[in-house]
């Protein structure tokens, strides 16, 4: 995270100045910050923040004691440092399923996380006679952490929505957000934001390399405080529900191509040109 909109109004509060430097670990970032404010200034149409939004955010960092979060430890004043074990209800591992071709229970599997985004094409179904799944199901907002090997391991996606109950296997781990204490879809941002570092836990030798519940559990989050969540959880939700959409939209219009591009191919179907305007007739 760089928490620009702090830096910018610590910048705009004088409160970095020759009686009070600059952190070095924060003087890229604050250069930086000043040629963009500068670049505003000359170009109307280089917008800032809504000055409601800028408003939300403090004008100044701390340092929070923990160097592997945050700028180096710097940290908004008045957000917090948590453990995903603290702001969870559930963080676990999937079930080790038995598979069938017909039927059963939808699983997730690696595979299907790329992206930020889930593919529920490339999932398999587990036979639930053979492998129990009830209360392992899949709810909104839960974030899926890919939990084994190099290349795949770290990739994380938020569920928003849920054709069917669905599970997942046991190189996924289900991460499920305790909403008393941080709402979901803020959630969500904030394990993204932290994909590179989650990539970098795994341990093992090469090929063999796993996430363990345990060390998932013990990473460092930044939580922002009640008000700047409430004023953008909503705007996230939406931005989810549209994807949703789009997604669904998608999904129709592939099945309509490939239901109709082998009736064009073989010609079972014709496009014939009638007043200015294409006309699919079946022969």
């Amino acid at each position: 995270m760089d928490f620009d909109p702090v830096i910018d109004n610590a910048l705009a509060a004088g409160n970095w100045n020759a009686s009070r430097t600059i952190p070095d670990e924060l003087q890229a970032r604050a250069k930086v910050r000043k040629k963009v404010i500068a670049e505003r200034a000359n170009n109307p149409k280089l917008k800032p923040l809504p000055e409601d939004i800028q408003q939300l955010f403090p004008s100044e960092l701390e340092h929070c004691g923990d160097d592997s979060i945050g700028i180096a430890g710097w940290i908004p004043k008045g957000w917090r440092n948590s453990t995903l074990a603290e702001v969870t209800t559930e963080l676990r591992r999937g079930i080790s399923p038995k598979y069938t071709e017909e039927g059963g229970i939808q699983v997730i599997n690696q595979k299907c996380i790329r992206n930020h985004e889930i593919n529920f094409t490339l999932c398999r179904r587990n036979n639930p006679e053979l492998r129990k799944v009830v209360g392992k199901e899949l709810l909104i907002g839960d974030v899926l952490v890919n939990s084994t090997g190099v290349g795949t391991l770290g990739r994380v996606a938020q569920v928003h929505n849920l054709p069917e109950p669905t599970v997942v296997d046991s190189h996924v781990t289900v991460v499920r957000p305790d909403v008393e204490k941080i709402l979901m879809y803020t959630f969500g941002q904030l394990m993204l934001a932290n994909e590179q570092r989650i990539e970098a836990l795994g341990e093992g030798s090469t090929g063999q390399t796993e996430l363990s519940r345990k060390i998932l559990s013990e990473q460092k989050i930044v939580l922002p405080p009640v008000n700047i969540v409430t004023k953008i959880e909503d705007t996230l939700k939406s931005y989810s529900d549209k994807q949703v959409n789009n997604r669904i939209q998608i999904a129709s219009l592939e099945k309509l191509r490939d239901t109709l591009l082998p009736k064009l191919i073989s010609g079972e179907f014709q496009i014939l040109q009638a007043h200015s305007r294409s006309e699919a007739v079946a022969k």
